[in-house]
């Protein structure tokens, strides 16, 4: 078992790419998640396999995610993916982890959990004494939804200005602390988009694409005082419409709530459903 570092981030992607070829994960998706946010990457010594886990802290309680676990088509049913998943609990059991966690790690994160059709995924976490715990949804949409009327007094615009950038991430600490950071790297993505006040320069809505996945929406999220008035279909019309430009067909509602807003305002429909497996320190 090896560790490794960024500069291994093509050898992880061709190993993510073969083992999930239907999720299109994406380099940069890889370095974000894996590196960016820093925890550890450890690989089989021959690369046929690797698996990347953080540790979070939430007061004093410490927590270890399991973000991914890939092995190459052609090295399975040989044990390898439990042994990467023995040294990835190991690495997160002696860093302070009381338990650990298959999939989520907000706020960056590649899956809310393990997906319910990955049957040998859920196989390997019921062998290894995982056991089940929330559930977790996500919704799928169109990018055509196009020319959403924004309200009154509201322009809809993407956080390039550092005013813009300041109100949106001041928004997000006051009602939605724990998406400040998911917030931060799509402002420095160039992926976020504020609702301002026209007449007093206000932020009182925000949302990003593309900040842990590729086409993923998230997090989006309007003033607690003035929902309920177009605000959130204005910005979400506005996301939809720059990744059409990037040639997304359909966009992606990661870990969604709540439902019925995305369904009534883009036609959006439940399209992947994922388990958050849990397992404490012996």
């Amino acid at each position: 078992m090896e560790e490794w570092t960024s500069a291994r981030a093509g050898e992880l992607h061709d190993l993510a790419r073969g083992a999930f070829p239907a999720e299109h994960l994406t380099r940069a998706d890889l370095e974000r998640c894996c590196w960016d946010d820093p925890g550890v990457v450890l690989a089989l010594a021959g690369g046929e396999g690797a698996v990347s886990a953080v540790l979070r802290s939430w007061g004093d309680y410490r927590v270890g995610y399991l973000k991914l676990l890939a092995v190459s088509a052609a090295a399975r049913r040989r044990g390898l993916g439990r042994g990467l998943l023995e040294a990835a609990e190991t690495w997160l059991f002696d860093q302070g982890a009381v338990e650990i966690r298959m999939g989520g790690s907000i706020p960056f994160y590649l899956w809310p959990g393990i997906d319910f059709r990955w049957t040998p995924a859920l196989c390997l976490a019921e062998s290894a004494g995982y056991r089940p715990g929330s559930v977790m949804v996500n919704m799928a949409c169109s990018t055509t939804l196009h020319g959403v009327k924004v309200p009154e007094g509201v322009a809809i615009r993407r956080a390039v200005i550092a005013e813009d950038s300041a109100g949106a991430l001041t928004l997000a600490a006051d009602q939605w602390p724990m998406w400040v950071s998911e917030l931060q790297r799509g402002i420095d993505l160039g992926t976020a988009f504020v609702a301002a006040e026209e007449d007093r320069g206000g932020i009182v809505g925000f949302a990003c694409h593309s900040v842990n996945r590729a086409a993923w929406v998230g997090p989006m999220a309007t003033d607690q005082a003035r929902q309920r008035r177009g605000v959130g279909a204005a910005l979400l019309s506005g996301l939809c419409r720059d990744l059409a430009d990037a040639g997304y067909r359909e966009a992606e509602i990661g870990w969604v709530g709540p439902l019925r807003f995305y369904a009534k305002t883009a036609g959006a429909e439940v399209s992947r459903v994922f388990w958050e497996l849990v397992k404490p320190k012996p």
